[in-house]
């Protein structure tokens, strides 16, 4: 990179106001990986999507037969690797929702999506840090989708959400990182890094682009002042990530092709003709044939309007009285659809002058980093036909949650310093954000319901 840019960029580039209090990021570090991985083979019977992609890791660790998915290999590729390495043989059928897991080898099953879900914590506190946020605002961001139920159900089964937000924020975290770094190892480690996982999360799911044009944003915004005078450098970080995160999509295509050797149900739909370039365009244009075409109704089925308001959670699994939902912390999701549009009122009235905004903090300069990364993760589904769930909403949440925290911070509602330095306000929050996931929590983890706390959450989920 030019002399001139490389400086540039670490001036102007995502800087941490304060440094990040290592104590808060290994509390919540600790705290998020013992909630993700406390009791994960509970249940031990088949939960919702489980019925589906159990049976497309199996083929790639153990079967070899060929199946056709609508979501490209990666993920699956990934928690078929860390399965088997945990001594999973492909003894499960995966035949219906609630059979019976008898025998080893849910724990690696279910390990990768836990292991994601449980690091969304901490690189949105790492995230935030980068953007200039306070430790205590990082660490009440970070505390919030720690305890959000909806991100917990969904990383405590075998699914790709948990692993598709966690690469996105992961991605983006590693380019924060890579334009602060001073030597050129470490700038190279981070592009490298970024692109990986940019890689990693569109081959998660398509939705997973979404990263492309978040990276190309903040590399555009950072570095459009010097662009004329050094377009190399500019050129060299757009194209650095982008032919690592193609490679790795391609890499993980090779290697569906070549772990899928055996005929399948998935014949029915392509059967490969043994042309790394020509079998992988069939294959997408089949996916998003069959994308398009997925039926516009289901039981559990919601529109993108409904997603902030939590409206028709999914039903994932019963058992007598227990039972499991796709369900967010009321606190988490309700509030921060209330403060994001605040958020946006706000933003409208300074644009106009109306009101007279306080003095910023570091962390208003980067504000539309998680705003833009909102909306190009949200808006594409309200164009979208199909058949659409609650989960479909997690990556915005995820980002809506760190503008909105953002913007706290940069109107000066975090005092400097730790969580321990805050006032009465902060600590009510937090306190809110416990009681949310506790009122939740026994339709997360499957616990039995009483009938007046059934009744409660009903009246709150569908009457409100």
């Amino acid at each position: 990179m030019p002399k001139g840019l490389a400086t540039y960029i670490r001036k102007n580039g995502a800087q941490i106001v304060e440094p990040v209090r290592k104590k808060w990021l290994w509390g919540l570090a600790a705290a998020s990986f013992a909630l993700h991985f406390l009791g994960l083979t509970s249940p031990k019977q088949v939960i919702f999507d489980e019925f589906h992609f159990g049976k497309f890791v199996t083929a790639y660790c153990c079967t070899g037969q060929r199946f056709f998915d609508i979501h490209p290999p990666h993920a699956k590729l990934l928690i078929a690797g860390s399965a088997k390495a945990m001594g999973y043989k492909g003894q499960y059928r995966f035949s219906k929702i609630g059979e019976n897991y008898n025998g080893p080898g849910l724990f690696g099953l279910r390990f990768l999506p836990a292991l994601a879900g449980a690091m969304i914590p901490v690189l949105v506190y790492i995230l935030l840090g980068q953007l200039g946020v306070t430790s205590a605002g990082a660490f009440m961001g970070g505390f919030a989708l720690l305890l959000d139920n909806a991100v917990l159900v969904q990383s405590r089964f075998i699914s790709l959400d948990t692993i598709l937000v966690g690469t996105i924020l992961g991605a983006l975290v590693s380019l924060m990182a890579y334009m602060r770094a001073h030597s050129l190892a470490r700038r190279s480690f981070f592009l490298t890094l970024s692109g990986t996982l940019a890689g990693l999360a569109i081959g998660t799911k398509f939705t997973g682009l979404v990263v492309l044009f978040i990276l190309g944003l903040i590399i555009w915004r950072v570095a459009n002042p010097l662009v004329r005078r050094h377009s190399v450098g500019f050129l060299k970080m757009i194209s650095g990530v982008g032919v690592v995160a193609l490679t790795v999509y391609a890499a993980g295509w090779f290697l569906h092709f070549h772990l899928l050797g055996l005929p399948g149900n998935g014949d029915r739909f392509f059967k490969p003709q043994g042309k790394f370039f020509q079998d992988t365009a069939t294959t997408h244009q089949r996916m998003l044939a069959s994308n398009v075409n997925l039926g516009k109704k289901h039981q559990d089925g919601s529109r993108w309007w409904q997603w902030p308001l939590m409206k028709n959670p999914i039903y994932y699994w019963a058992n007598g009285g227990k039972r499991i939902y796709f369900l967010g912390n009321p606190v988490v999701w309700w509030g921060s659809s209330f403060f994001f549009v605040g958020l946006l009122c706000y933003l409208i009235l300074a644009h106009f002058g109306l009101i007279a905004a306080p003095h910023p903090r570091q962390s208003a300069r980067y504000l539309w980093i998680p705003l833009a990364a909102y909306f190009a993760a949200f808006a594409p589904y309200i164009f979208v036909n199909r058949v659409l769930f609650m989960y479909h909403y997690l990556t915005a949440l995820v980002f809506g949650v760190v503008a909105v925290t953002t913007w706290l911070d940069s109107v000066g509602f975090f005092a400097q310093g730790g969580p321990a330095h805050q006032g009465k306000t902060y600590r009510v929050l937090l306190a809110s954000v416990v009681l949310g996931f506790v009122l939740v929590s026994p339709l997360t983890f499957g616990f039995v319901s009483f009938g007046w706390h059934h009744s409660l959450l009903r009246f709150l989920f569908v009457v409100l």
